[in-house]
């Protein structure tokens, strides 16, 4: 089973199920610096 097919069933990423993506990073090396941002926000600030 994929790791997004896991997570969908979390809370919050139920929620918004076409907003999330899983991505491969580095454990014990901080690549999120800022909080959770929907889609919706990022293309209002010309992110999206």
């Amino acid at each position: 089973m994929l790791a997004i097919d896991r997570a969908r069933n979390l809370t919050g990423f139920s929620e918004a199920l076409d907003g999330f993506s899983v991505d491969k990073y580095q454990v014990d090396k901080s690549a999120w610096t800022e909080g959770f941002l929907t889609w919706g926000q990022a293309e209002d600030k010309g992110n999206g």
